[in-house]
C-alpha cells in the first residue's frame, strides 16, 4: 500500500474536491449532460458475450443520457495495469472483480461508497453473506458491489462411486472412508484432491468455529489445537495415498479425466473441463465441528472516483446489471450463481438451475457461506495455504508451519 499510496499522491491532489463533495444519491446527479462510463473487462466466451449485450441492450434504452463503453482487456498482469491506469488518471470507470480489489484502493479514496448512490433499500435484496461482505472493508463502507457468485464445490467420479456402492460424502469422515474404499479397489488411484487446498483450509477452520482473522486486532486467530488437528488430518490422508496434493499437470480435471483421482474440491466453473467421464457434484462436506459453513467467492462492481454524474452514471448501470432478469441471464451465460433474492426467486434462475448444465452451480449453497473481511483477507488465504501445503510436503511440522506463518503472516497484516 506505502507504493501504491506513493504512485497516487499527484491524483489525490485532482480528486480531493470530488472526494469532499456530498453525492445526493438521486437521479439528478445524471442526464443533464451526456456521459460516457468505461468498463475494463477480463471475461472471455460466454461471459464476455453476455457483457456485450447488456450493454448493447443498455445504451439503447437509458433514460439517462450515458454511454457504456466496454473494453475488453488481457488478464495477464491486469491487476498491476489497473493500479497504474488509475495512478496515472486513464483508468476506468467500473472493473468486475474481488472485494480484496476494491480494498487496495480504499486507504486512498480511490474508489465510491455505494451509499451515497443506491436507490433506498437496494442492498436489502443481498442475501447476507453477500450483503456482509460488501461490508467488511477498513472504513466500514460499503465500496463494491456483489453481483455473482461461484464457488467450490465437491466433484466426483459417479461410475466409480457407483460399482464401489459409495454415496456422496456429506462429512470430512464419510470422505476418508470413500477414500479408503478407493485405496482398496484401486491402489493406483486417489480418492480426492482439494483443487484450492486455500478454501478447504479455510472451511475445515470455520467449521470449528474460528474466524481465521481477527479484524479488530488485524491477527490470525488459527493457532488452536483443533485447526493444528485439522491440518495434520489432512496431510496424513497425503502420506497414506488417500489424497493427491499435486496434479500430474496443470489440474485436478485433467487427473480426474484420466480417472487416476476419483474426486475432488474445485471451482464450479471446473465443470466443462470434466468431458468424457460420467461425473457427479454435490457440496462441500460439513462435520469438522459444530459449525455449518461452505465458502462463496463474490465477485462484483468496482467503481472508481471521478465526478458525481459519472460516478451516479455508472451505479445506473450497475443497479441495471443486478436486476432480476438481467442478473438471471448473465448467470446463465456465465454458470454463476447469484447473492439477490428476487433473481434466485426468478423463474428463469430456478429453470436454469434445474438444468443438467448448471448442476454444478446447484452444488454451491449460499445459504451457508459465511463472509470473510476484505481487509486482509489474501494475506489470511495465503499463511492458510502455506500451512496446508508445508506440512501435508513434509516440509514442516504442525507446530513449525502454525509458527512460522502465522508470524510472517501477522507481520504482513499490521502494515495493511
Amino acid at each position: 500500500m506505502k507504493k501504491l499510496t506513493t504512485l497516487l499522491m499527484a491524483l489525490l491532489l485532482v480528486l480531493s474536491l470530488a472526494a469532499c463533495s456530498s453525492n445526493s444519491g438521486t437521479e439528478e446527479n445524471i442526464g443533464a449532460e451526456a456521459t460516457t462510463v468505461t468498463i475494463w473487462t477480463t471475461f472471455t466466451k460466454d461471459q464476455l458475450e453476455y457483457l456485450k449485450k447488456t450493454v448493447e441492450d443498455y445504451n439503447a434504452n437509458n433514460e439517462y443520457n450515458t454511454t457504456i463503453v466496454l473494453e475488453d482487456m488481457p488478464s495477464t498482469d491486469f491487476d498491476s495495469k489497473l493500479m497504474n491506469a488509475i495512478a496515472s488518471g486513464n483508468g476506468p470507470d467500473i472493473v468486475f472483480n474481488y472485494a480484496s480489489t476494491a480494498q487496495n484502493y480504499v486507504n486512498d479514496d480511490l474508489v465510491i461508497d455505494w451509499d451515497q448512490y443506491l436507490t433506498k433499500g437496494f442492498t436489502d435484496n443481498l442475501i447476507s453473506s453477500a450483503y456482509e461482505e460488501s461490508r467488511s472493508f477498513s472504513d466500514g463502507k460499503m465500496h463494491y458491489l456483489p453481483m455473482f457468485v461461484s464457488g467450490p464445490v465437491f466433484f466426483y467420479n459417479a461410475d466409480i462411486y457407483e460399482e464401489l456402492g459409495l454415496s456422496a460424502p456429506t462429512t470430512w469422515d464419510e470422505l476418508v472412508a470413500n477414500c479408503e474404499a478407493v485405496k482398496a479397489a484401486y491402489p493406483d488411484k486417489y480418492g480426492f484432491a482439494a483443487d484450492s487446498l486455500t478454501d478447504v483450509g479455510i472451511t475445515l477452520f470455520k467449521q470449528t468455529g474460528n474466524d481465521v482473522l481477527d479484524t479488530n486486532t488485524m491477527t490470525l486467530t488459527i493457532d488452536t489445537d483443533e485447526c493444528k488437528q485439522w491440518v495434520q488430518w489432512f496431510a496424513d490422508n497425503v502420506a497414506n495415498g488417500n489424497f493427491l496434493l499435486a496434479p500430474s499437470g496443470n489440474y485436478f480435471s485433467e487427473d480426474m479425466v484420466s480417472t487416476q483421482l476419483v474426486s475432488y474440491i474445485g471451482s464450479n466453473a471446473g465443470a466443462p473441463y470434466l468431458e468424457g467421464i460420467n461425473w457427479g457434484v454435490t457440496s462441500l462436506p460439513q462435520g469438522a465441528g459444530s459449525v455449518t459453513w461452505a465458502p462463496d467467492w463474490y465477485r462484483g462492481i468496482i467503481i472508481f472516483k471521478s465526478n458525481e454524474a459519472q460516478e451516479a452514471a455508472a451505479v445506473k448501470y450497475a443497479e441495471y446489471l443486478a436486476s432480476a432478469e438481467v442478473n438471471a441471464g448473465f448467470c446463465k451465460a456465465a454458470n454463476y450463481a447469484s447473492p439477490y433474492k428476487e433473481t434466485i426467486a426468478n423463474a428463469d434462475y430456478q429453470a436454469y438451475l434445474a438444468t443438467d448444465d448448471a448442476k454444478a452451480v446447484a452444488a454451491l449453497n449460499p445459504d451457508i457461506a459465511g463472509s470473510f473481511p476484505a481487509r486482509g483477507y489474501n494475506t489470511a488465504r495465503n499463511a492458510v495455504k502455506d500451512i496446508f501445503s508445508g506440512v501435508a510436503a513434509g516440509e514442516y511440522t504442525v507446530e513449525d508451519a502454525f509458527s512460522n506463518y502465522i508470524a510472517e503472516a501477522n507481520a504482513s497484516l499490521a502494515e495493511e
